[in-house]
């Protein structure tokens, strides 16, 4: 969250919340319904498109803007779960996902 200093921050960081909150019950239901995770051992589907609402949210251009706010931003990546993601990882997800 660098470029929202001080109360701005922290607003962003509730949306964060919410819309994690918001969104996690019926991704998992997606999820389970296409059996999307069956042989997925790490970044499960449900945190992909998270991290994927979250792209779109802060109006990201590519994957690799992703991958660098994954990077950065600890409670962005602790809100997805998406620890330790390459850039090639996300492309491969992207295509490889339902």
């Amino acid at each position: 969250m660098g470029k929202f200093a001080g109360r701005r921050a922290a607003s962003l960081r509730t949306v964060h919340r919410v819309v994690r909150k918001l969104c996690l019950k019926p991704l998992r239901h997606g999820v389970a319904a296409c059996k999307a995770d069956h042989y997925v051992k790490r970044y499960r589907s449900r945190d992909f498109a998270l991290a994927l609402i979250f792209y779109f949210i802060l109006g990201l251009h590519s994957l690799r803007e992703l991958h660098v706010r994954l990077t950065e931003d600890r409670h962005l990546t602790e809100l997805s779960s998406m620890h330790g993601i390459s850039n090639g990882h996300l492309a491969n997800l992207l295509h490889d996902r339902p």
